[in-house]
């Protein structure tokens, strides 16, 4: 007898790239299009 298990996905994802004026405001603004903003990780 198989016994599902649950699968934790996260919601974690990398942003580089940014040009030096870019604040985390911007970044914010940008990506509430997708969905809420949760946490920032330095």
């Amino acid at each position: 007898m198989v016994v599902g298990k649950m699968v934790t996905r996260t919601k974690k994802i990398f942003v580089g790239g940014l040009s030096a004026p870019t604040t985390l405001e911007d970044v914010k603004n940008y990506f509430e299009q997708f969905g809420p903003y949760a946490k920032k990780y330095d």
